[in-house]
């Protein structure tokens, strides 16, 4: 399995608190490995294998990021 690199722009993430919900809910996604949230720039990166006939960009966004309104950065 090959390993996918998604980053999206938070921009309703505005505290600690939204930084660790997201940070958890992200880090429950089916197949995602790595989280890594950054506050200030309102960006959240994750590692995530690729999953047998569920292409990444079919995984969809969890809870606290959909709530946050994100957007996905290419």
């Amino acid at each position: 399995m090959s390993a996918d690199v998604l980053s999206y722009r938070v921009p309703g993430m505005h505290c600690e608190k939204c930084e660790r919900a997201v940070r958890d809910e992200v880090g429950q996604v089916a197949g995602v490995e790595v989280v890594e949230v950054d506050l200030e720039s309102k960006l959240v990166g994750r590692r995530q294998r690729s999953l047998p006939g569920r292409p990444h960009r079919q995984a969809g966004r969890s809870t606290s990021v959909r709530r946050a309104t994100s957007t996905l950065v290419q």
